[in-house]
């Protein structure tokens, strides 16, 4: 037997539900897609760049640069369904977040010892520039992306 706060409960939860299909396709436009795209290429680029050179726990990287892109998912389909405080919040989130990130990265360039089974030197890798500026680009686009969405709804 079914409590009426149960039901209540599942037809929240099916509310729900239909509102984030319905903003799927959003991420998928305009510049959006654009935010997302150029975020999941820098992860693959970091990924490559990682795997390919000495680095400790390089599955760190990738698993960090998809935290990142779901993070900023979730971002635009709180924007996408009206919820306003949930996308502010994300907002702020997701910049302070890829601040520490390029942060983490920029430390990363310098050649240094590393220890991978025993102690080796990595070389300077300034290769990582470019993961780094495609990630400064993905947060930049996130605010120019909030600004348009504003002057949309207002106008």
């Amino acid at each position: 037997m079914s409590s009426p706060q149960g039901h209540n409960i599942k037809a929240m939860a099916q509310a729900d539900a239909d509102r984030i299909r319905g903003a799927l396709p959003v991420l998928t436009h305009g510049l959006t897609a654009w935010v997302m795209t150029i975020h999941l290429a820098a992860t693959a680029v970091l990924s490559w760049i990682v795997f390919t050179n000495d680095f400790p726990y390089p599955i760190m990287y990738p698993l960090m640069g998809l935290l990142l892109w779901l993070f900023i998912a979730l971002r635009f389909i709180a924007q996408y369904t009206g919820q306003t405080f949930a996308a502010g919040g994300l907002v702020v989130t997701n910049l302070v977040l890829l601040v520490f990130w390029v942060w983490v990265l920029l430390d990363k360039v310098p050649g240094r010892p590393v220890i991978i089974g025993r102690v080796t030197g990595r070389p300077e890798l300034p290769i990582l520039y470019v993961p780094i500026a495609m990630y400064s680009v993905a947060g930049l686009s996130l605010l120019v992306q909030l600004v348009v969405a504003r002057l949309r709804r207002k106008s």
